[in-house]
């Protein structure tokens, strides 16, 4: 809130990230953003949101295009120019099984046995004349488990994705990208002995192979990349270690002292989508004070059925009081702060979580972002007043 006619006004702010990223437009299409472009991602929100990633990297050297995709079945795919794929153009490939041969299948990408590690594969399908396809990962000990592989069936009619054999994955989606087109994904843990393969099939045992036959499935955009989750689409065409985008780590405003936001109280507020959960970040841009007194959204411990997001605060180098609520593989939170003189109130949801009593009393002249983190930011304001508890409570509750 700025005081200047009484009203809100928006704070510019510097943002960097050195290569081109994607992101889903108004129009639910995906489309390609340049260097230091700032991304308003529309995926499932219809206001957008600020979307922040970390470094991320899809090993798959042709991801749109699956006649380049390895396969073991005479079947070439072929480029069909009557459809229009994700990005909203003409062209994307069709994939099919032969008739003959149990478990045709193309093997989209690798990630090498250097290291142990999560690594998540996702690949977009639209229906075309088959009813399913199956997700197909191979490696050693997937997830712990003794098993060597895993299966998933994704049904069209139902959109259902369910294992079919093998391992379970660590976690699955189904993203819905309109226009028929689904992206489907699976998260799986990896111990690095061996190859960690991607594949796709068409069908599963003599069963399907005779209800399918040749029948065809849209296939687009394969992704494979090390990480717990799926980050936006990154394109490839054809490199051979596939392609990284760089993450979002510089997004700041330096000079906030100079629009009389904070004499002696303001309110700071954010609203936002967390996915990224790794301990010791921080997952939203951190206000920082003359004095090096530092308020910010941190995740206190890695990824686990119960991780603790907290309210924290330093006075020069010392961390001071926190406060935490818990919360279960991410979501959405509304998180306030208050500061009256050296006294700060956070909630979150809609809930008190704590009080902080001992801030750094000197303005908070800046706010940043200089760490790796993964979230949707639906909105982000800052109250040159300090708002009341019950106001507080209005405008964290989801």
């Amino acid at each position: 809130y700025n005081d200047e006619n009484s009203n809100f006004k928006p704070l510019p702010f510097t943002f960097d990230r050195s290569t081109g990223a994607t992101v889903v437009n108004k129009d639910g299409l995906i489309e390609k953003v340049g260097i230091d472009e700032p991304r308003i991602d529309f995926l499932n929100n219809t206001k957008g949101h600020l979307l922040l990633e970390p470094e991320r990297r899809n090993v798959v050297s042709y991801s749109e295009k699956a006649d380049e995709w390895g396969r073991n079945n005479s079947q070439l795919p072929t480029l069909d120019t009557s459809i229009n794929n994700p990005y909203g153009v003409a062209g994307a490939y069709t994939s099919s099984g032969n008739g003959t041969a149990n478990f045709p299948q193309y093997a989209l990408g690798t990630i090498s046995p250097t290291s142990s590690g999560t690594a998540t594969a996702s690949v977009f399908f639209k229906q075309f004349e088959a009813p399913y396809v199956y997700i197909l990962i191979d490696g050693t000990n997937i997830n712990n488990t003794g098993n060597t592989n895993s299966l998933y069936k994704f049904t069209f009619a139902t959109e259902d994705l369910a294992k079919s054999t093998g391992a379970d994955a660590v976690s699955t989606s189904v993203q819905d990208y309109g226009n028929g087109w689904y992206r489907i994904v699976l998260s799986y843990i990896y111990d690095g002995t061996a190859n960690f393969y991607f594949r796709i099939r068409n069908y599963q045992g003599a069963t399907e192979k005779a209800e399918i036959g040749t029948s065809k499935t849209y296939a687009w955009g394969g992704q494979l990349e090390a990480g717990s989750y799926a980050t936006s689409y990154i394109p490839t065409q054809g490199e051979t270690n596939g392609v990284t985008r760089s993450g979002e780590l510089d997004f700041e405003r330096e000079d906030m002292v100079d629009l009389n936001l904070y004499s002696s109280e303001m309110t700071w507020f954010y609203d936002i989508n967390l996915f990224y959960r790794e301990a010791g970040t921080t997952v939203a841009p951190r206000l920082i004070n003359t004095s090096n007194g530092q308020v910010f959204i941190g995740v206190n411990t890695p990824q686990s059925t119960n991780t603790d997001l907290r309210i924290r605060h330093k006075n020069g180098t010392t961390a001071l009081n926190t406060s935490a609520v818990t919360f279960t593989n991410g979501g959405r939170f509304k998180v306030a702060v208050k500061i009256t003189g050296t006294t700060g109130t956070a909630y979150i949801n809609g809930t008190n979580v704590g009080t902080f009593t001992t801030l750094a009393a000197s303005n908070y002249d800046k706010y940043e972002n200089t760490q790796n983190n993964s979230n949707n930011i639906n909105d982000m304001r800052f109250y040159n007043t300090a708002l009341s508890d019950s106001e507080l409570a209005t405008l964290t509750t989801l």
